[in-house]
């Protein structure tokens, strides 16, 4: 009986991990598309991938609202040749997902960046 115990154990841990990835996986793509979306100037993407009340925090203190965040990118302030988010960490909470990483860029020429 404790080994049925013990093995339904080590299976409820284990699926929680399991099913935990890919949710994880989904998140990291979304980044990653936001990433390519901020260094190709797609501006329907931005606007596809951020909420309406978002909150960008760079690293000097500014926070921008998703229409400062965007119109930034769009004029070319906000403007890299290179672009990449490192060290990323993921946390899921329910639905919501905390994504926290290291913002590693190389700005273009006249970027304010």
């Amino acid at each position: 009986m404790n080994k049925t115990k013990m093995l339904l154990g080590l299976f409820c841990l284990f699926s929680g991990y399991v099913a935990a990835a890919p949710a994880e996986q989904e998140v990291a793509q979304a980044v990653d598309h936001l990433t390519q979306a901020m260094l190709h100037k797609d501006i329907a993407a931005l606007n596809a991938l951020t909420a309406d009340n978002l909150t960008y925090g760079h690293s000097s203190g500014k926070i921008q609202d998703k229409k400062d965040f965007i119109a930034d990118i769009e004029s070319g302030k906000s403007a890299f040749n290179t672009l990449e988010m490192q060290k990323q960490t993921i946390t899921l909470a329910g639905d919501t997902a905390l994504v926290r990483h290291h913002f590693s860029g190389r700005p273009s020429k006249g970027s304010r960046s």
